[in-house]
């Protein structure tokens, strides 16, 4: 079969790392989701404090996901980073209305 971009080499990795300690469904730290591209993401929220801090105070969406969804992950539009790639219009609704306008910045 083919293997979706950003994930693991082996099929079954995160049970391998459920056994392992690393928490519920084998996330050990927020970028993993990310799969292969989680050091990227995670030196793009180092490199400038705001990529570093959520987009809005309710929602755990950081700048820097949002910059990443819109380079590599081919998002175009704001709902497509609230709704479809970070879920946060899900999650709160309100929230991401509010973060809307720094989500567009």
């Amino acid at each position: 079969g083919f293997r979706l971009h950003g994930a693991p080499e082996e099929p079954r990795a995160f049970e391998r790392s459920r056994d392992m300690g690393h928490g519920p469904f084998g996330v050990a730290d927020r970028f993993a989701h990310f799969g292969t591209d989680a050091e990227a993401v995670r030196a793009l929220a180092a490199s400038s404090p705001r990529l570093g801090a959520p987009v809005h105070e309710g929602l755990d969406l950081l700048g820097a996901e949002v910059v990443f969804a819109v380079r590599h992950e081919f998002a175009e539009r704001l709902d497509d980073v609230l709704e479809r790639r970070s879920r946060a219009l899900l999650l709160d609704a309100a929230a991401a209305r509010a973060a809307a306008p720094a989500v567009a910045d």
